[in-house]
C-alpha cells in the first residue's frame, strides 16, 4: 500500500474513508466494539439481566440462572417500611444460630438460640397480635399486653399468676381491686420523742436517733433506735410524735403491738414488760409498761433521762 502525501493544511475532508476504518456490518448490529488485552478490536454482544417478575417497592434477589433475577412478591420496601407478605426465615452465620422467622400463618414473630432444631418449640420466643392484645410467649410463660393490663401466664397450664392493671398488682387470676398490691415505698426519718401529759421543754439526743420503714400496700412496718443523753420537762408516758403514716381509722381492730427495748431505766415494781402500742386515725406510737391485773402503765416517761429505746412495730395505714 502506497502512502498518501498529507498536504500542509491536514486531511482533506473524507480523505479517509469508512472502508479504511474497522466498522461493523449487518451481523454487527446491537453490538458494541472492544478491544481486550491489546488484541484487535472486535464487536461483542452486549449481555442483558432479566428481572422475573418484577413491580413496584419489590426487593431484587438473585437465581440459580446467569443474568437472570426476580423480583420477591413477598419482600417489598417502599424507601421507609420493609414488609414481609409470607413466611420468611432469616439465618445466623453458621446455618443454625439465632435464628428470626415470620410466619404468615398466625402472622408470629419466632426468635429461636442455636439449641433448637426447629422453630415453636423450646426456647423460642413468640412475638404475635390478636386484633386486641399483644404477646410475647415461649415454653416457660407468657406475657399478654393490651391497653388495660398485662398479665403473666405459666406455660405448664396456660394459668395467669399475676397482672398489673389500674388498680395495682394481682396474683393468680384475681381481678378484685381490693385485693391489689398498689404500693412498695422504703423510707427513714429521725423520731421526735415527747411526753405524753407534760411536754418536754429540751432533749439531747446520742450518737443514734435513726428510724426506718418498708411499706407494702397498706402494711407498713417501722424499726428504729435513740439515745437519749438528756431530757428537761416532760411527763406521762413516753411517746413518739411522727411515725411515718397514721394508723387505718374506723375500729379499734386497728391499733398496733410493737416491740421495744429499753436500756437504762428505771421501772416500777410491778412492771412485767414493756410494749409499744399505736391507735387508728394518728401516727403516734407510745411506750407503756405492761402490769400484773392493771391497766398499760406510764412507767416509761421522759422523766426517765439518759436512755436508749429500740423499736420495731407493723401497723395497717388508711
Amino acid at each position: 500500500m502506497g502512502l498518501t502525501k498529507t498536504q500542509s493544511g491536514g486531511l482533506e475532508d473524507e480523505s479517509v474513508t469508512l472502508a479504511k476504518l474497522l466498522h461493523g456490518d449487518g451481523s454487527s448490529d446491537g453490538k458494541f466494539l472492544r478491544a481486550n488485552n491489546g488484541a484487535d478490536p472486535t464487536f461483542e454482544t452486549v449481555s442483558g439481566t432479566t428481572i422475573n417478575n418484577n413491580a413496584d417497592n419489590r426487593v431484587i434477589t438473585g437465581s440459580g440462572t446467569a443474568n437472570t433475577l426476580n423480583g420477591e412478591s413477598g419482600l417489598t420496601y417502599d424507601g421507609s417500611v420493609l414488609q414481609v407478605n409470607g413466611d420468611g426465615q432469616f439465618t445466623g452465620n453458621d446455618g443454625t444460630a439465632n435464628q428470626l422467622k415470620w410466619d404468615k400463618s398466625d402472622d408470629s414473630l419466632y426468635f429461636r438460640d442455636n439449641v433448637k432444631s426447629q422453630f415453636g418449640t423450646g426456647g423460642d420466643l413468640k412475638i404475635y397480635h390478636d386484633g386486641s392484645k399483644s404477646h410475647l410467649k415461649n415454653s416457660t410463660g407468657a406475657i399478654e399486653y393490651s391497653s388495660v393490663d398485662h398479665k403473666f401466664f405459666n406455660a405448664a397450664n396456660n394459668s395467669e399468676y399475676a397482672r398489673i392493671d389500674a388498680d395495682g398488682l394481682k396474683f393468680n387470676g384475681d381481678t378484685t381491686a381490693a385485693n391489689a398490691l398498689d404500693d412498695y415505698e422504703e423510707g427513714t426519718f429521725t423520731p421526735a420523742w415527747n411526753g405524753g401529759s407534760g411536754g418536754v421543754s429540751s432533749i439531747s439526743y446520742g450518737t443514734t436517733n435513726a428510724g426506718s420503714y418498708t411499706k407494702v400496700g397498706r402494711m407498713v412496718t417501722v424499726t428504729g433506735r435513740t439515745d437519749i443523753s438528756s431530757v428537761s420537762g416532760g411527763s406521762g408516758f413516753w411517746y413518739l410524735s411522727n411515725m411515718p403514716f397514721n394508723v387505718n381509722g374506723g375500729g379499734k381492730g386497728f391499733n398496733a403491738v410493737g416491740s421495744v427495748s429499753l436500756e437504762n431505766t428505771n421501772f416500777a415494781n410491778d412492771t412485767t414488760y414493756v410494749i409499744a402500742t399505736m391507735e387508728q386515725n394518728n401516727n403516734n406510737m407510745h411506750l407503756h409498761t405492761v402490769r400484773d391485773n392493771a391497766s398499760l402503765g406510764t412507767g416509761v416517761s421522759p422523766s426517765n433521762g439518759a436512755m436508749t429505746v429500740q423499736f420495731t412495730i407493723t401497723y395497717q395505714t388508711a
